[in-house]
């Protein structure tokens, strides 16, 4: 087995009697299976950091890197997207569309500054209670990782997401409900790790 490429914080700290364990949690990125946009070097510039006072407001526009260490590079950040979206109508009881990923890697997805144009983004079904995203990596993206709107009972489990423009697994319009996640009521979130994104993880 292979060392880390990077050291990773492991301490004990104590707080007055209380010992509390400090480990960075380590996620593999790579998958035998890689579901990816292009990059075009060209278009590859420095981003700098968002100047001090930056406000990562829910409709503010982005133009910098807000929260990373020192400047990023980026790219014509026009990636790849996943959407899956038919009719709410479930009066038959069947479920229009149905997506269910498992073990892939998504990168260089989503599309900067575009509305709706998300690496993974269930769109108005209603009912998704046969899909689920278990046990991806989502990294490298440029508009959030996953995006559930108006769809009901999806599964999102053991993901790891990783270096993301924006929130990372987000409710759209706050209707959502059954959804395997924890943000709004009535949703659970549960094994799924979020870290060095632009704004919060949930």
């Amino acid at each position: 087995m292979s060392e880390v490429a990077f050291t990773h914080l492991g301490v004990t700290q104590n707080v007055g009697t209380t010992s509390v364990e400090l480990r960075a949690e380590v996620g593999l990125l790579s998958r035998n299976i890689v579901y990816q946009g292009s990059t075009t070097p060209s278009w590859n510039t420095t981003i700098q950091a968002c100047p001090t006072g930056f406000d990562p407001g829910e409709f503010a526009v982005q133009t910098c890197f807000l929260g990373r260490y020192g400047e990023e590079i980026g790219s014509d950040q026009f990636g790849a997207t996943i959407m899956v979206s038919a009719s709410m109508d479930s009066t038959s009881g069947t479920q229009a569309a149905i997506l269910r990923l498992s073990n892939i890697e998504v990168s260089n997805a989503g599309q900067a500054f575009r509305l709706g144009r998300y690496p993974v983004h269930f769109h108005m079904n209603g009912n998704m209670s046969s899909s689920y995203i278990r046990s991806l990596t989502i990294h490298q993206t440029y508009n959030r990782a996953v995006n559930i709107h108006t769809s009901h009972y999806v599964a999102v489990d053991d993901n790891v997401i990783y270096n993301i423009m924006g929130g990372a697994v987000f409710l759209d319009d706050g209707v959502e409900i059954g959804n395997v996640l924890m943000t709004n009521p009535n949703n659970i979130v549960e094994n799924n790790a979020v870290a060095d994104g632009t704004h919060f993880g949930y």
